[in-house]
């Protein structure tokens, strides 16, 4: 497990079974999933849980870090963000989810810009991509106020909806990256 990730308004923290309710109650949202390739909606009972124990054994295995996004005034959730290594293992893959209620106080942002410092400095990739639904502007800025630049659209699967869509994928070399 990691130490928790701090940044002036936030605690980036490893996922805990204390978690799963809001987790349940956030990412149950339809807002929330019609913006993820991976949220399934409704979401399901037990669904929290089982995915709080699967990120616990995926950062066991340093694969991936899925961590909690923290207010640490009042330990409130606001979402979550991880990074994935690809099967290369030299580039990895951010996402993240900031439940409804924290939209537009810049959280995500600075969710990803610590996410990729931790990306580059402990994970040591080379490489951080993302992908953001066409037609999600508010994700797409979020990309690239952390720092990723635009390199192309392409056709993903929607795991959990059975469609494809069209995405803008975004990217970042560590030789680029500037620490804001």
């Amino acid at each position: 497990m990691i130490a928790p990730l701090h940044t002036a308004r936030l605690v980036l923290r490893p996922l805990e079974p204390a978690d799963a309710p809001a987790i349940q109650r956030y990412a149950g949202d339809e807002r929330i999933a019609r913006w993820t390739a991976r949220i399934p909606h409704p979401y399901p009972d037990g669904a929290a849980e089982t995915w709080i124990a699967e990120t616990r054994e995926q950062s066991a295995r340093r694969e991936g870090w899925q961590l909690a996004v923290t207010r640490p005034a009042d330990g409130a959730l606001v979402g979550a963000i991880g990074l994935e290594r690809d099967a290369d293992g030299g580039s990895a893959e951010l996402g993240y989810w900031i439940a409804v209620p924290f939209w537009g106080l810049g959280y995500a942002t600075e969710a990803a810009r610590r996410m990729i410092r931790f990306g580059f400095q402990t994970v040591d990739v080379a490489t951080i991509h993302a992908n953001a639904l066409t037609a999600n502007a508010a994700s797409r800025r979020v990309l690239e106020k952390a720092g990723l630049g635009y390199v192309g659209p392409a056709t993903i699967t929607l795991e959990m909806r059975g469609r494809n869509a069209e995405v803008a994928c975004y990217a970042l070399a560590r030789a680029d990256w500037r620490e804001p």
